[in-house]
């Protein structure tokens, strides 16, 4: 806000003028948004079932079963920057459930350093159950869900 005043002096009378300007401005630097848009699923035991949820977002979840101990499956994720701006430090975090957690094992692919505005990339994870596990476990079954993230700058 910018205030001027104006004092003027005519014979034995004063007067003081005001005049206020008062200016708004906003901007807007861009959006940051990172979503999901495939998935296929590369390799798998002809016994293990795959459903994968949440496609158009930017977290999925994968629900497999029934694995046997030394199971893998292996998914690719494309990610796409829907955004404005361009993406960096792109990281994911999965929180998930299964019969057998601490036998489960996540392996992520690399990211790339930074995804511009529009691009995408896709990302291999591989999803195993450890072998030498006890009778029983070639049952298991887990359920998965996978976050995108990211950050603007570095």
């Amino acid at each position: 806000m910018l205030t001027f005043f104006l004092i003027s002096s005519a014979a034995l009378a004063w007067a003081v003028y005001t005049s206020t300007i008062t200016e708004s401005a906003s901007a807007n630097a861009g959006t940051l948004t990172l979503i999901v848009t495939g998935y296929t699923v590369v390799s798998k035991p002809d016994y293990v079932d795959v459903e994968v949820t949440g496609v158009g977002t930017n977290a999925i979840t994968i629900t497999a079963s029934p694995f046997a101990p030394g199971d893998s499956v292996v998914i690719d994720i494309t990610i796409k920057n829907t955004g404005t701006l361009p993406a960096t430090s792109l990281t994911n975090s999965m929180s998930y459930s299964s019969t057998y957690d601490s036998a489960f094992t996540l392996e992520v692919g690399t990211y790339p350093s930074s995804l511009a505005p529009g691009a995408s990339t896709t990302i291999t994870h591989t999803i195993t159950l450890a072998h030498g596990l006890p009778n029983g476990a070639e049952d298991a079954s887990m359920q998965g869900t996978v976050t995108f993230t990211g950050r603007v700058g570095t």
